[in-house]
């Protein structure tokens, strides 16, 4: 269990700096900095990250931990 909880810190630290990221990234797009296109990529990523995340998750605390 050990193994996935640090697991689960590594992709939810990767996930949190990507939601940054993301974020400038929408504020480029309103001002017309990078294209719609750009921006979706981008979020087809993040959503990605954030599906690995719940799944290790799920792994490094099973049950609520029971």
């Amino acid at each position: 269990m050990e193994n996935h909880v640090a697991d689960w810190l590594r992709v939810h630290r990767q996930l949190i700096d990507a939601e940054t990221a993301f974020t400038d990234l929408a504020i480029k797009a309103t001002d017309g900095s990078i294209s719609s296109q750009q921006l979706e990529e981008a979020r087809s990523q993040l959503m990605a990250l954030r599906e690995l995340c719940s799944v290790i998750y799920i792994k490094a605390f099973p049950s609520g931990g029971k």
